[in-house]
């Protein structure tokens, strides 16, 4: 659970790992320490995911001639 690697992730990957915690949370076979650990960096890669979104909602919105902002 590498956080450089984590910050250098796509959106679309991000996505793809929180799929992939997800589908490991739901073995039975895990401990509970397990299942928090993958818990924990779910919440993680949640938090990356809304600051990611967070950027490209900054960059989409456009100024305008007149000096303000528009929504894209």
């Amino acid at each position: 659970m590498n956080n450089e690697k984590e910050k250098d992730q796509s959106i679309d990957e991000m996505l793809a790992t929180l799929y992939q915690i997800l589908h490991q949370m739901e073995n039975d076979e895990l401990s509970l320490e397990e299942t928090f650990a993958f818990y924990e960096h779910g919440v993680k890669q949640i938090q990356q995911c809304r600051r990611e979104l967070d950027q490209v909602e900054k960059k989409m919105q456009v100024l305008t001639s007149e000096g303000n902002l528009e929504e894209f």
